[in-house]
């Protein structure tokens, strides 16, 4: 069966604009609406002074632009029109809405001008991507398209994998923080297997898990176009890591692969070691947060040494410990190694480590990342005062009582975390994943080192369920 009929397992067909179901996108296009209804452009107000069409054929589609607008009851943005005949259209952070997407296809069906769109941060969601999906289809000219951060969910991602099944000029999309979830991985595997055009491919901050990695895989073996892919900050736990390594390993084409903030393991490792000693395409591997601790690092250092084409590796804030980066910079030495840039930050070594580093180094175009050296720094006596955490004293601070503790320290700095992280809870189930709960309050503006925030994410590490996810009911004043 082919790609393309796979699809038809949940169809993307013809059915109305107004629908909202749960399923298929809507198949719509900006040549199907020339004139929208309800305008009334007497009473129409907007901020630009709009002169009398005098064209007979408006080849800038400021003119069509301008209708669409009129006709939808909305401001044309300004800044669209003074750019839209740029190469590079940035309309990220402007608002727009699906309406404003909307009436900005018309024009862009036909565009010619522009090879690079941006419209990253419009709060589009799924209508939008539908509207999105529908003039790429139309326009055979536009190569980059950023969508990126447009809570798409369900209904916009389907319209962006049936857009990819035909469009044969897009070579660089990002999808990042959509909503993306298990449930549409199989349709994002059947437009891989088609789509023979795609070189980049971003799919970072989505909620793609293990269930994802099983169908991806496959799609990621038969792909000979793609070269760069982004799973950061995904679901992937030690079983979707071996489903995604085992695929990328015999993968001929793809040069950088990111799985930064995913829960790989020791595990996980396990099949980074296999695609270190079986492939010699990639150049470029992520491996940050990944909780890989001293035994992952072995093994990822027994694969670098059978590697001849890997120049860029990051292993940054994963516990690999003293030996591990020992381990690893030993690797790097060795005769069939290439890599000239190792990440290791965050992570302590030291002073055989540095000492090696920098023989290593000496005439060699080299970069070597790493954390604090132990022994370079003199031990102070602990101070009477205990350290802190959340205003309360570490020690007494458990996976029991985190959230309670974390919710009155909210409370008393005035930040408003507690409902962040109930808002990211879609299905009102009371959990997140643990990366869910820490990115918050990391980027929540509460006073916390990173001392703190790795205390943080160990507590919430034990707290984490057999799916990944943690218990965040304590938030809501629910007993767990």
């Amino acid at each position: 069966m082919s790609s393309r009929a796979s699809m038809s397992r949940s169809p993307i067909g013809v059915i109305s604009e107004s629908s909202e179901c749960q399923g298929s996108p809507v198949s719509w296009s900006p040549r199907n609406e020339t004139q929208p209804p309800n305008g009334n452009d007497d009473e129409y107000d907007t901020d630009l002074e709009i002169e009398e069409e005098t064209e007979t054929f408006d080849v800038t589609g400021r003119n069509i632009y301008i209708n669409a607008c009129k006709s939808h009851g909305i401001v044309p943005a300004s800044y669209f029109l003074r750019h839209m005949q740029d190469e590079e259209l940035n309309m990220q952070h402007h608002g727009l809405g699906a309406v404003g997407v909307k009436v900005m296809s018309f024009p862009l069906q036909t565009n010619t001008s522009v090879v690079s769109l941006n419209l990253e941060d419009n709060w589009m969601e799924g209508r939008g991507g539908v509207y999105v999906s529908a003039m790429m289809k139309d326009n055979c000219f536009i190569s980059e398209l950023n969508i990126a951060w447009n809570k798409l969910g369900r209904r916009g991602a389907l319209a962006v994998c049936d857009m990819l099944m035909s469009n044969t000029t897009l070579e660089v999309l990002d999808l990042t923080g959509n909503q993306i979830t298990d449930a549409e991985a199989q349709y994002i595997a059947d437009a891989l297997k088609e789509n023979n055009r795609v070189r980049i491919l971003k799919l970072g901050h989505n909620q793609l898990g293990d269930a994802s990695a099983a169908l991806l895989s496959p799609a990621i073996c038969e792909n000979d176009t793609v070269e760069e892919i982004d799973f950061s900050w995904n679901y992937f736990r030690p079983k979707g890591a071996k489903y995604l390594c085992d695929a990328i390993k015999v993968n001929a084409r793809l040069k950088i692969v990111d799985f930064s903030f995913n829960g790989f393991g020791n595990e996980g490792a396990i099949g980074v070691c296999d695609i270190l000693k079986l492939n010699q395409v990639l150049t470029d591997l992520r491996l940050s947060y990944n909780r890989i601790s001293t035994p992952g690092a072995l093994l990822i250092a027994k694969g670098m040494e059978a590697n001849e084409m890997l120049k860029k590796l990051t292993l940054d804030h994963n516990p690999i410990g003293v030996d591990g980066t020992k381990a690893i910079l030993r690797a790097m030495m060795s005769e069939k190694c290439a890599i000239t840039h190792l990440d290791i930050s965050g992570v302590e070594v030291d002073k055989e480590f540095i000492a090696t580093k920098k023989e290593f180094q000496e005439g060699k175009d080299v970069t070597v990342l790493h954390g604090l050296v132990l022994g370079d720094y003199v031990i102070k006596p602990r101070p009477k005062k205990s350290a802190m955490l959340f205003s309360v004293p570490i020690a007494e601070v458990n996976a029991g009582n985190l959230f309670e503790h974390l919710k009155r320290y909210c409370e008393e700095k005035n930040v408003n975390v507690v409902d962040v992280l109930l808002s990211l809870d879609k299905r009102r189930e009371q959990r997140l994943a643990a990366t869910d709960v820490i990115s918050t309050i990391v980027t929540s503006g509460l006073p916390i080192t990173e001392e703190q925030v790795n205390i943080v994410l160990s507590l919430l590490n034990e707290m984490e369920n057999s799916d990944g996810f943690v218990d965040i009911s304590p938030l809501v004043g629910v007993d767990s």
